[in-house]
């Protein structure tokens, strides 16, 4: 519950745990990959729907859920404002998979339909997320057994279960 709540939260400012969210090895990962995902699939919708790209861009930026992610996403519309092909605002953003959407961007404003082409790399963000999502489900159960298991073994190792001392009066010290 809490989760949810801060998650939709709509706060401008950045805070400590919108960059220690982005800083975990894993989970961090894929909250990024969820962005990019939910930020290219709006502004696809939206483009397909016929809104211009300088109305979508804010839009698409509240669809982001980091705060971190929404203030960097946020600058694009100022530099296609400034008369930078959508493509080119891309360019100065730095996240994961930015070679694959610039380019599937860049077919789609040669073809006049950079909606469809943000929809499709959504789908296919969505796709390796999920293929994660599944993976970490898979193994973080095994992972924390191994842990259990490992704590248990050390326990037997170190305390009495296999080599019982003696009392030291019977051992004749």
């Amino acid at each position: 519950m809490l989760w949810q709540r801060w998650q939709q939260r709509q706060s401008d400012q950045p805070g400590p745990l919108d960059d220690l969210l982005l800083a975990l090895p894993i989970l961090g990962s894929l909250q990024l990959r969820a962005d990019i995902r939910s930020f290219c699939d709006s502004l696809g919708l939206l483009l397909e729907a016929g809104m211009p790209v300088l109305d979508a861009l804010p839009r698409a930026c509240n669809a982001v859920t980091n705060a971190r992610q929404r203030r960097d996403f946020a600058n694009l519309a100022p530099r296609v404002t400034a008369g930078q092909s959508l493509v080119r605002a891309f360019d100065g953003l730095s996240f994961h998979g930015k070679a694959m959407l610039i380019g599937v961007l860049n077919t789609g404003e040669a073809t006049g339909r950079p909606g469809e082409a943000l929809l499709r790399f959504a789908r296919l963000q969505a796709q390796q997320l999920a293929a994660s999502q599944q993976a970490l489900a898979s193994w973080a159960p095994r992972l924390f057994y191994l842990a259990v298991a490992v704590w248990m073994a050390y326990g037997l190792l170190s305390g009495g279960g296999f080599f019982p001392a003696l009392p030291a009066e019977l051992a004749g010290r």
